[in-house]
Formats: C-alpha cells, sequence, structure tokens
C-alpha cells in the first residue's frame, strides 16, 4: 500500500512557482527595479519558479511504501533508493502513540521516520491498522 504526501504541499509550491514565474516575467519588464539589477533579479525569479516546481514534483510522489505480506516499509527519499524498515532482516513493525516504530535485530526500538503530519490521514491510519491487525508484525514489544 502506498501512502502519499498531503495534497497542500504540492499546491503551495506549484503557488509559489507561479507567484515567482509572474515576478521573474514583471523584473524582465523592469517593473520591479530601476534596470540597473534587472539580470540578476529576473534570475533569482526563474531560478526560484523551477526550485519549487521541482519541490512540488517531489511532494507529489509516493511518500512511503507498506507491504502487509512482508511486513516492510519503504521510505522513498528523493534521489536514490529508499530505505527498509521491518521485516525479516530490519525487525519487527509496531504502533506506539500514533507512530511507527521497529525493533531491531538487537531488541532495540527505533522510530520508522515517517510522521502523520505529511501522510494523508486516511491512508496513514489504514497503514497503522494493518500494521496492528499484521500477523508478521507482531505485537509491541514490552
Amino acid at each position: 500500500m502506498t501512502v502519499r504526501f498531503k495534497l497542500v504541499y504540492p499546491v503551495v509550491f506549484v503557488l509559489l512557482g507561479v507567484f515567482d514565474l509572474v515576478m521573474g516575467f514583471f523584473a524582465v519588464q523592469g517593473y520591479l527595479t530601476d534596470g540597473s539589477a534587472r539580470t540578476s533579479t529576473t534570475y533569482y525569479f526563474f531560478a526560484f519558479a523551477v526550485v519549487t516546481v521541482v519541490c512540488a514534483a517531489q511532494w507529489n510522489r509516493g511518500y512511503f511504501e507498506f507491504d502487509p505480506g512482508t511486513g516492510t516499509i519503504l521510505v522513498r527519499r528523493a534521489f536514490g533508493a529508499g530505505k527498509r524498515f521491518g521485516g525479516a532482516d530490519g525487525g519487527l513493525l509496531f504502533v506506539d502513540s500514533g507512530t511507527i516504530s521497529c525493533t531491531t535485530a538487537t531488541g532495540a526500538r527505533k522510530r520508522v521516520p515517517v510522521t502523520r503530519f505529511l501522510a494523508r490521514t486516511e491512508q496513514w491510519n489504514a497503514v497503522l491498522e494493518q500494521i496492528r491487525r499484521a500477523p508478521v508484525t507482531g505485537p509491541a514489544p514490552l
């Protein structure tokens, strides 16, 4: 099950990108400066617009994936491979006061770096329920 970021984050970044693009066009026309710094101001606005659109694209992808069959969570990164938590090699997943944690091979507890604040609420609640019910994950350690 893929959990996606809340929709508000990409929308905010797209709006920022559109605003910066408009400001860049105003800078090209010379409305924002006296003409001496027009070039650097224009490059700033256009560069920032590109950065915000790239950020919006990153926020629009999946946040993490939960596989109830193996009891693993794959946390995606912006670039490169993600990191797995739980499963046969990573220990058991469990829910600890609304956060997802796992036990390591040594028995230590480790918090999985995913938060309710960034995830879509209905998907987050579904994952928590599956972790509580999944036979692979087992009960929370004492």
